[in-house]
């Protein structure tokens, strides 16, 4: 899940700026909560938004002032949104054989006996929803530009791609992300006291993956049965048990759980 949000924080980095060259800061909250969070990171020693500090207007002023000054908008905020299985691209039923445990460049057949494998993805939506705030129209007005903008080299829906670091061996995969509605205007019609805050809301889809991190180490089929005429019923039945089962994960099989057979 945290792979898939960092490759959307990037995304909205690329896409949405406070002016040219100066991202949006970006915080993962409830709607309710995004000023506030801002706030609290803005405060940090490890501040992850000090890029701001050296944002300028037209005029060479300062747009952003270091702590304790008070923290401005705009602001977006992220809300994770739930994750719905895709049944058609989801592939977990099977498994890959990644290598044999061993790391001599002149392997024998019985150094390459036990094979790794791993569970292959599973696919999941990953559903997220985009909350930008700001004080001005304009502003409003440049967020739902940009965001059109990114939406612009579309076919039927309004998507866009975004790369994700899946841990290896499957490595960077570029992943679609797809908008789920509309782009809504879900500033408040009547504001209280203190200033008029535009909110623009809009909820993307990530067809994104479950990779894995587990492996396991299992016998290689040929090497427990590897022989002429008729083989060893136990090893037999062994190697198809242990080469199909579902191992419980933290489990690990090895090859000295099973008897050798001559061959």
């Amino acid at each position: 899940m945290r792979l898939h949000e960092l490759a959307l924080q990037r995304w909205l980095n690329a896409t949405f700026d406070v002016i040219d060259g100066y991202s949006v800061p970006v915080v993962f909250s409830t709607p309710m909560d995004a000023y506030a969070e801002f706030t609290r990171l803005w405060k940090e020693d490890n501040n992850p938004f000090t890029y701001l500090l050296n944002a300028v207007d037209d005029d060479g002023n300062k747009i952003y002032q270091p702590y304790p000054a008070n923290t401005r908008y705009p602001v977006i905020s992220v809300t994770r949104g739930g994750w719905i299985p895709r049944i058609q691209q989801s592939y977990g039923l099977h498994v890959n054989r990644k290598g044999w445990v061993t790391t001599g460049a002149d392997a024998t057949m019985s150094e390459v006996g036990t094979a790794v494998i791993r569970n292959m993805p599973v696919a999941w939506d990953y559903r997220y929803q985009i909350d930008h705030f700001c004080t001005r129209p304009d502003t409003q007005a440049r967020f739902v530009h940009q965001a059109m903008r990114r939406f612009q080299n579309s076919g039927g829906i309004m998507q866009s791609w975004l790369r994700v670091l899946y841990p290896l061996p499957y490595g960077p995969q570029t992943i679609r992300l797809y908008l789920d509605g509309s782009i809504e205007d879900a500033s408040e019609p009547e504001p209280g006291d203190g200033p008029r805050i535009y909110r623009t809301t809009l909820r993307v889809i990530i067809e994104g993956y479950y990779a894995d991190l587990d492996y396991k180490e299992v016998p290689a089929f040929w090497s427990l049965v590897l022989s002429g005429g008729t083989a060893d019923a136990d090893a037999l039945e062994k190697a198809y048990v242990y080469n199909t089962e579902t191992v419980p994960a933290g489990n690990t099989i090895t090859q000295t759980s099973i008897p050798e057979t001559e061959t």
